[in-house]
């Protein structure tokens, strides 16, 4: 799978973002792959420094394995929750979202609230 570069401010849709160990001198993405197939862990062997809580790994069986080091443990782990949340969607046939409350509605007590809305028909 091939994608076009794009500029950060150019995305959609972005649930996280930040630097995973960048270089100054790196002017655009380096790549891109898709996620579809992949698992996505914490795994603290990849470095012996004090980054090694902040290492995690994206990987699927006979593909690629790539690893990144966050800033932080947090923000490593945030990185591998919203990129399960992101998998986790593609493979489901549902949209996981958070259920909204509305207040407008009235009460769920299934009884209309008023009978002279409805006209009866011949």
């Amino acid at each position: 799978n091939q994608f076009p570069p794009i500029a950060a401010q150019d995305l959609q849709f972005v649930l996280k973002a930040g630097y995973l160990e960048k270089r100054r001198k790196d002017k655009q993405q380096k790549g891109e792959f898709a996620l579809e197939g992949y698992t996505i862990r914490m795994n603290n062997s990849l470095r012996k420094d004090a980054k090694k809580d902040c290492c995690f790994e994206i990987s699927a069986p006979d593909k690629r394995i790539y690893q990144f080091t966050a800033a932080t443990p947090k923000e490593a782990e945030e990185w591998v929750q919203q990129v399960k949340f992101v998998i986790q969607d593609m493979e489901s046939a549902t949209i996981p979202e958070e259920e909204e409350e509305y207040d407008d509605v009235g009460h769920a007590s299934g009884e209309p609230i008023d009978d002279s809305i409805y006209e009866e028909l011949p």
